[in-house]
């Protein structure tokens, strides 16, 4: 793209409609006047040129998509040496230039009249894209602080700093690209234009720099609200309370949108994500296939009912007389664990030959990926299920907030590990009966209280038997089976020396001795990889909550601090349940 006066701009894809695609030029103003222009993928624009902006939205009717033009050109404007938005009437604009707010009408900034014969057509005339509203903004985010001057807008400073937001809420993400260009001093400097030079296009990498170009280190934050959302809809929107500074930031600053569930985070279709999938897909930088995918894989394909740690478990129970004990969440929350993946549990045990009264299933409880009285209807298709499979029985029943700690609260881990060590808790004739006293006194599946179902003590773990956790997530099973199969242990007096040999469905974390039916497949290159191989340093700082996703997940499944990392544990605040200290630590 070519400027009447030769000087260099940058255009930001070209539009096929001639309505949308032009730009506008000046001569040299005799100040200098920064820009800097901020697009979606964080790349800035810095320009030391009197500068004209025009933006254009249309829509190409061949290709039945939308068009995004941005064009920047040295030269003063024609409305007082300001730099200049014109939008298209529909969108919504505001520019803020030194805290004053300039308001946009039919695409020319109001108070100021366009220029008489512009021939230029209406931009009223180009049709909107289907389903968007956009949002464009414009705000000064600060000034050099250089002397007044006579030549500089409105007589007030040499330079401003203006950064431009594209709102993705309205535009469901305008795909605008940029260069990086070098600041000059005055006139035309070198610049960089991502579209003409071949080893941008070839590594589009926000990370790479262009040879030659001037490059000032600043720390970068990532701030994960863990849980927080975007959803256009109010109905059952979690995410809907006032939060001034966090609309404030994407007012101010760039934002778009991920998407946090299904195969775009390597979920099966429909399975909504969580703090595991999140951190992780965020660590590695691109989609990470997830545990629960790959077993759902291994079941259809058959390998499932093959895998060695599984069948030589269970082999060797059924060879010693012991006793099989399945332990983990029942629910198709789709978080932790997976109803499917029991069920085909069962369907191995019976193929494998264990005696039906010999499989023990040790049910905890869910509440929280699940409505919160949801359990009975989980824990009779649970036994529909042992009834298919011809092995099996429910042993005992439990709550997620005893069995799944993760914040050393050990006192809630004990009752849990009382109940499967030694019969400990109350006593039901069966799941059904132990879950519904549990809503007849008010009390959720989350928080079911240990139950053993049948008589006392008759589904312990004793001498000789197997022990396999069948949640896929790690995080929430460290803690328990620290305290069931670990020799060094000193959180509480575990009252016997008999420790279960122990197969957990994933690795849960590196220094456990148990063995993994599915080992984790290396993610290399991660972020924080790329970072302390660059000589950078990098600090993880989170509540003991989030300590391991912050760190284990966010590298991709690595326990080991890299070189440069610091890592900062803050201890979770001790209360029941968070709603009771919303502001954790």
């Amino acid at each position: 793209m070519s400027h009447d006066h030769g000087q260099p701009g940058l255009g930001l894809r070209h539009g096929q409609d001639p309505r949308v695609d032009r730009h506008l030029a000046a001569g040299q103003a005799p100040g200098v006047h920064g820009l800097r222009v901020v697009d979606e993928d964080r790349l800035p624009l810095e320009f030391a040129h009197d500068l004209r902006i025009e933006v254009t939205r249309g829509f190409d009717q061949s290709r039945g998509d939308a068009l995004d033009h941005l064009v920047v050109g040295p030269g003063v404007d024609h409305h007082g040496g300001l730099p200049h938005l014109r939008v298209r009437v529909d969108a919504e604009l505001r520019v803020l230039l030194d805290g004053e707010q300039v308001e946009v009408a039919q695409g020319v900034a109001a108070g100021r009249e366009a220029d008489q014969g512009d021939s230029e057509p209406d931009l009223a005339d180009v049709p909107p894209a289907p389903g968007t509203r956009p949002a464009i903004e414009c705000r000064a985010i600060g000034r050099t602080g250089a002397p007044d001057s006579p030549t500089s807008p409105r007589n007030r400073h040499d330079s401003w700093l203006l950064a431009l937001r594209l709102d993705p809420f309205r535009t469901h993400g305008l795909p605008l690209r940029a260069g990086v260009r070098r600041p000059a001093a005055r006139g035309s400097g070198p610049h960089y234009d991502l579209h003409r030079d071949p080893e941008r296009a070839a590594n589009p990498s926000p990370l790479r720099v262009p040879r030659g170009a001037v490059v000032t280190r600043h720390p970068l934050l990532l701030v994960i609200l863990d849980g927080w959302g975007q959803r256009e809809e109010s109905d059952a929107n979690a995410v809907a309370a006032c939060a001034p500074y966090f609309h404030e930031l994407t007012t101010r600053y760039p934002t778009a949108l991920l998407t946090a569930h299904g195969r775009d985070v390597g979920l099966p279709p429909g399975v909504m994500g969580n703090s595991e999938v999140g951190h992780m897909n965020l660590g590695a930088g691109r989609r990470v296939y997830q545990d629960v995918s790959r077993i759902d894989a291994s079941i259809e394909s058959g390998e499932f009912f093959e895998n060695p740690a599984l069948v030589g478990l269970m082999d060797r129970v059924r060879r010693d007389g012991g006793r099989l004990h399945l332990f983990g969440l029942v629910s198709n929350g789709g978080v932790h664990a997976s109803d499917l993946h029991l069920r085909s549990l069962l369907t191995l045990a019976a193929r494998r030959g264990l005696d039906a009264g010999k499989v023990l299933v040790h049910a905890i409880t869910d509440g929280r990926d699940t409505p919160p009285r949801s359990g009975a209807g989980f824990l009779e298709a649970l036994e529909r299920d042992i009834a298919e499979a011809g092995v099996g029985r429910i042993a005992s029943v439990v709550g997620r907030y005893w069995a799944m700690d993760r914040d050393e609260r050990w006192d809630r881990t004990e009752r849990a590990y009382a109940l499967l060590m030694f019969g400990g808790g109350a006593v039901a004739r069966t799941a059904a009966e132990a879950i519904q006293r549990s809503y007849e006194t008010d009390v959720s599946d989350e928080f079911v209280e240990p139950t053993v179902v049948g008589a006392q003590g008759s589904s312990r773990i004793e001498a000789g038997d197997g022990l396999l956790c069948f949640n896929f997530r790690s995080d929430r099973m460290r803690q328990i089976c620290r305290a069931l199969g670990l020799a060094e242990f000193e959180a509480f007096d575990r009252g016997t020396e008999v420790r279960p040999e122990i197969v957990t469905m994933t690795r849960y974390r590196e220094d456990f001795p148990f063995a993994i039916a599915f080992a984790p497949v290396e993610l290399p290159n991660t972020f924080p990889e790329l970072v302390s191989r660059a000589g950078l340093t990098q600090k993880r700082i989170a509540e003991t909550e989030k300590y391991a996703h912050v760190t284990f997940f966010f590298s991709g499944g690595k326990e080991q601090p890299l070189p440069g990392e610091e890592r900062i544990l803050l201890p979770s605040p001790k209360v029941a349940t968070y709603d009771l200290q919303p502001e954790m630590s």
